[in-house]
């Protein structure tokens, strides 16, 4: 009879774990998560589904992971946002870590510019504040917030600054100290 029951639970539990991943794909520690919240299931018998859902091909850490990327790419998440939003998922760190390097070589050899095409795409945004340095930190602000780091927010900006009318552009260290005269 326990036999039974127990074959019963993990055969609910798997059942459950494929209408959900039906929907869309999960990490393995977001169907853990998922399921843990369950008293009703034990803790067994779901990594006992996940195992087996794994071994049917049904999930892939890295499969959920190239799918995220892919998804934050066309958001314009920078690269420190998307290893955080990976981590947040679960994703082991050595698939983050391989995913991250195969990001940075694509977005080298491309010669896109991901920060640079974000501030682009908030010229407009931006030159409401008309302050230079306040623009100027302003746009800092939203990249950082978007995940890029110093070094790939201060060249976007100054690519972008540069990018600019002269007039709306001025910054003493783009344009040298003697733009005044």
């Amino acid at each position: 009879m326990q036999i039974q029951k127990e074959q019963t639970t993990s055969k609910a539990i798997l059942e459950r774990m494929i209408r959900i991943l039906s929907r869309r794909n999960y990490s393995k520690m977001e169907l853990r998560r998922k399921f843990s919240d369950r008293e009703q299931f034990p803790r067994i018998y779901v990594e006992q589904a996940i195992a087996s859902l794994e071994r049917m091909g049904c999930i892939s850490d890295l499969r959920y992971a190239e799918d995220c990327i892919h998804v934050y790419k066309t958001r314009r998440y920078g690269p420190i946002r998307i290893r955080r939003k990976l981590q947040e998922k679960g994703i082991p760190q050595e698939i983050i870590a391989r995913l991250m390097q195969d990001l940075e070589e694509e977005t080298d050899q491309s010669g896109e510019n991901p920060a640079l095409d974000f501030l682009q795409s908030r010229t407009q945004r931006l030159l409401s504040e008309k302050d230079p340095l306040k623009r100027k930190a302003k746009a800092l602000r939203m990249l950082s917030c978007r995940g890029f780091s110093r070094i790939q927010s201060w060249d976007a900006v100054r690519i972008w600054m540069q990018s600019l009318s002269p007039h709306d552009s001025w910054d003493p260290d783009i344009q040298g100290e003697d733009s005044f005269s």
